[in-house]
């Protein structure tokens, strides 16, 4: 079935492009948390997503040690073709579909701030930036971290102004995206 060969020719198109001489730079681009607990959230709070380690590498089984060396072999392959790695840290995770719950609460007058506190951000993605800490002291990557620009102190927007950040519970809606453009430009 086509769904089964999606992953596969995904990962065979990624890395046939990744060996074309214009491309220098490589942007990992994940739901991170989702593939280091093996959980969902908000939304999707039961999707589960455990992984195998098919490289048989010596780890002790437990998802973020899976996880962990399967982001390292994926940096190093990346490298030993000459390119730049570039992570881009995990966008704050909404516990419900913002573009929905936002047009509820317009139609009834509802007032919610529309934010998630950066201490459910920090909970949720916190084993995620510390394994890209460590990946970019090992490898020296760079990081894109959209919270720079779409969290401040004590709060994550979901909503600026009258638009949605994102399209569901974790994807970035185009206006949303486009605030993070300078970030990315940068790390070119």
């Amino acid at each position: 079935p086509r769904s089964t060969l999606f992953p596969y020719t995904t990962l065979f198109r990624s890395l046939s492009l990744a060996e074309d001489p214009h491309i220098s730079t490589i942007f990992l681009v994940a739901r991170w948390a989702l593939y280091e607990t093996g959980k969902g959230y908000g939304p999707d709070v039961n999707a589960f997503r455990p992984l195998i380690d098919v490289a048989g590498s010596p780890v002790d089984g437990e998802q973020p040690a899976l996880f962990t060396a399967a982001l390292a072999r994926t940096i190093a392959s990346y490298e030993r073709l000459g390119k730049k790695v570039v992570l881009v840290a995990p966008v704050p995770e909404a516990p419900s579909f913002v573009p929905e719950a936002f047009a509820r609460a317009t139609l009834f007058g509802e007032e919610n701030g529309f934010e998630l506190s950066r201490a459910d951000y920090e909970a949720r993605e916190g084993g995620v930036l510390r394994i890209f800490d460590r990946m970019r002291q090992r490898y020296g990557v760079a990081i894109v971290d959209p919270a720079n620009v779409l969290c401040k102190r004590s709060t994550c927007d979901l909503v600026r102004g009258d638009r949605p950040l994102y399209v569901d519970g974790h994807h970035l809606s185009v206006f949303g995206a486009h605030l993070l453009a300078p970030l990315f430009a940068k790390a070119l």
